[in-house]
């Protein structure tokens, strides 16, 4: 089916109708509504901002904030729209607020998207070996650090490497349910640490997906006896929370992979220590 593309004037009634078939998009931006919406009320609007874009099954795919910001003005201005474009064409999409990895995920259907995105970038920058010590011994006396490290990829490569490693992973949704669940118990840890180190579990199969979840649970509860690892990792988070610095979450990725490699082999761990950056993870049937 072509794509058509014409210029059409549209006002309140016909915005409404679009933002009716708005059921694939981002969380709204009210703050870029309400720019939007001053831009057109002083006269300010260009109709070559940006398109309008509706799929090939009719629904709106790119557009809700322009249109919301018709609805806020009660103005009618003019768009570019196009119409018949392929579902798939938001992973290329270029507008006024950059789509994230989070949008992209949120698109997709798939569940709490900003925690996802999160833990897709942390267990991908793992996998790719490019989480250093320098990232992981980073700390901060300001509660201003993410990641600590870059993944060296564009906005749009992000996107996709979000996309694909969903697509790979099927298990990605139940798992940061998972992940979820278990922060209930202990909120020190964000859930995307817990997310990414269930990914890779997953990874490496089912029995150390099992194995790992056993483990995070044990962490949260604080249920370990004493010099478990589970037990002297706690303690480690702690300590470390009393300290008035703030560590990234591949330092706390870190502990975790260390503390889980002494757990799995049934080893009592005293000092949860990550020397050079983030381990490698052991595999559950390899001990």
């Amino acid at each position: 089916m072509t794509i058509q593309v014409n210029t059409q004037s549209i006002g309140p009634d016909q915005a409404k109708t679009l933002l009716a078939t708005n059921i694939k998009n981002r969380d709204l931006s009210q703050s870029f509504v309400n720019k939007y919406a001053a831009d057109m009320a002083n006269g300010k609007w260009s109709k070559s901002a940006s398109m309008i874009r509706i799929d090939t099954e009719g629904n709106l795919q790119d557009g809700q904030h322009r249109l919301e910001a018709i609805l806020q003005s009660g103005t009618t201005q003019e768009f570019v729209v196009a119409e018949n474009c392929p579902t798939e064409d938001f992973k290329v999409l270029d507008i006024g607020r950059g789509r994230s990895s989070r949008d992209a995920l949120t698109i997709l259907g798939y569940k709490r998207p900003r925690i996802m995105a999160s833990a897709i970038r942390l267990v991908c920058l793992w996998n790719a070996g490019i989480i250093t010590k320098t990232a992981v011994d980073t700390v901060s006396t300001e509660n201003n650090l993410s990641h600590s490290t870059s993944n060296r990829l564009s906005k749009g490569e992000s996107i996709n490497q979000a996309i694909e490693y969903a697509k790979l992973h099927p298990m990605v949704n139940p798992l940061i349910e998972r992940a979820v669940a278990i922060q209930k118990s202990n909120r020190l840890i964000p859930s995307s640490v817990y997310g990414a180190f269930l990914f890779k579990a997953n990874e490496i199969g089912h029995e150390t997906l099992e194995f790992a979840t056993e483990f995070l649970k044990e962490f949260a509860e604080c249920s370990g006896k004493p010099g478990t690892a589970t037990h002297s990792l706690f303690m480690k988070i702690v300590q470390q929370s009393k300290g008035g610095l703030y560590y990234t979450q591949v330092n706390r990725l870190a502990l975790f992979v260390v503390a889980w490699n002494a757990w799995i082999k049934g080893q009592p761990r005293i000092n949860i220590v990550a020397k050079n950056g983030i381990p490698k993870m052991e595999k559950a049937s390899d001990v």
